[in-house]
């Protein structure tokens, strides 16, 4: 067997990078987003990478989360080997970036379409509404001692294209980092409901473990919100062809 002085893993919303080092072992834990977390020096020379590995995950398991590094990793969940050139190449260029949480892609392209499309609700847009959910929600974790932290959060739903009908609510989507199930996120951060402007916010916890990332949530959701344009289209073009019937002029519309 190849002797091994490198590793990484991805353990539920977590990466963890070790490598040999003069005297021990030097790791990282880092988030999806690749940004550090935690780290430090294994001093034990004496015990093979895996060894260390494991001690390193058992901590983060068995041990209260400090300091944010144990995210949403429970006991039953399990490592997965992942390339460790990739992952330090991407920690790095997170590092570049600066440390926090950063928007991919595909949360900055969804959020652009949505500032293009959405429809004011009073004189808040986007990006106003979502900072009042966003301390909405802290409050609320605060207030129950809650062992969660907001990741990202958007606008999604009919109203984040301009499909919204009267009686629409406002739907918004939060990831955090949290060991708790969503459904108990739901019914904690709905139970005091939110109102913008007389209009009512339905906020839809997701977290990696469950429903996946922000990003995967989006692009499902961009899926879904075509879907129904395209139906939307189709009723009017329905509708438009029964009025005209109904005058005595039918017409075909493109």
């Amino acid at each position: 067997m190849e002797y091994e002085t490198e590793l990484a893993y991805k353990i539920a919303d977590r990466y963890i990078a070790i490598q040999e080092v003069y005297g021990g072992y030097d790791f990282s834990i880092m988030d999806l987003n690749y940004v550090e977390i935690d780290g430090g020096v294994y001093d034990n020379s004496d015990v093979s990478i895996h060894e260390a590995l494991n001690d390193v995950v058992n901590d983060l398991k068995e041990n209260p989360d400090y300091n944010g590094a144990k995210g949403a990793i429970r006991p039953e969940d399990e490592l997965i080997q992942v390339d460790y050139d990739k992952v330090e190449e991407n920690a790095e260029n997170a590092n570049r970036i600066g440390s926090g949480v950063l928007d991919s892609d595909i949360i900055m392209n969804f959020k652009e379409k949505t500032d293009e499309l959405f429809h004011p609700i009073g004189t808040q847009g986007p990006e106003e509404i979502e900072e009042t959910v966003e301390k909405h929600i802290q409050t609320l974790i605060d207030k129950n001692n809650l062992d969660a932290h907001i990741r990202n959060l958007a606008i999604y739903g009919s109203r984040s294209r301009g499909l919204e009908r009267d009686s629409s609510d406002l739907d918004v989507v939060v990831e955090l980092d949290s060991s708790e199930k969503e459904y108990f996120l739901f019914n904690l951060l709905n139970d005091n409901s939110l109102y913008v402007d007389g209009i009512k916010v339905d906020i839809n916890p997701i977290t990696a473990h469950e429903s996946g990332t922000m990003e995967e949530y989006l692009i499902n959701a961009e899926v879904y919100m075509k879907q129904m344009k395209k139906k939307s289209g189709s009723e009017e073009k329905e509708h438009s062809t029964t009025v005209s019937a109904s005058t005595g002029t039918r017409r075909h519309v493109r």
